[in-house]
């Protein structure tokens, strides 16, 4: 059954969502020039992964529209697909457009799966419905499945490390690691627990700033 990702992907972009569309001072992301041209080629390379991925396959797609609330964002609508392999169930990428302006990406997600059916990496970027000059966020996630444990990494197109998760049984005990950017130091990843999850887990994002 397929599972909604990014994770921590998308429980990030729900709340923040709530955050800018309720500031109506948010109208244009204010950065530096290096990062505009950097976040919208990764987001511009992870679409083209998604027509990749949909491309030759028999998918199955499912619609959603709606409209976001708050000050900023009101009277902003939009129109989200989530496509599935017909073969195998599982969710290959999920893109919203605006629903008035059809051109104006929003959001592209995209999942890569292992012969299992697992998500071993996935990619993410997130516009702004009011501001289109960068995205607000971007996420590459890299997974691993350790002995009944998932874990990922994630990064930002960047390349900055920016949050960690586990979950799982080591040990005979439950393990739930959440680790912001500010907490993955020496004290909360010196733990067997940490070192299980994390084992074979690249520390940086590598050659997957380029969605592939």
């Amino acid at each position: 059954m397929p599972i909604r990702l990014s994770l921590a992907a998308t429980a990030l972009l729900l709340a923040a969502f709530s955050v800018w569309a309720a500031d109506a001072q948010v109208i244009r992301i204010e950065t530096d020039d290096d990062h505009v041209t950097t976040w919208n080629r990764f987001a511009k390379k992870a679409y083209e992964l998604h027509q990749r991925q949909i491309a030759g396959r028999e998918v199955r797609r499912t619609v959603e529209t709606g409209e976001y609330h708050g000050a900023a964002a009101r009277g902003y609508g939009y129109k989200e697909t989530s496509y599935y392999d017909v073969r195998t169930g599982l969710l290959l990428s999920r893109v919203r457009f605006d629903r008035d302006r059809p051109e104006i990406l929003h959001i592209v997600e995209v999942f890569i799966h292992d012969p299992q059916g697992r998500v071993i990496r996935d990619f993410s970027s997130i516009y702004l419905p009011m501001a289109q000059n960068a995205p607000i966020r971007t996420f590459i996630n890299v997974h691993r499945y350790n002995n009944g444990l998932h874990a990922y990494r994630q990064f930002d197109a960047s390349g900055e490390r920016i949050y960690e998760e586990c979950k799982g049984r080591h040990a005979g005990q439950l393990v739930e690691i959440s680790l912001e950017q500010q907490d993955i130091d020496p004290p909360a990843t010196a733990t067997g627990a940490y070192q299980a999850c994390f084992a074979g887990v690249q520390e940086t994002a590598g050659a997957y700033l380029v969605p592939h």
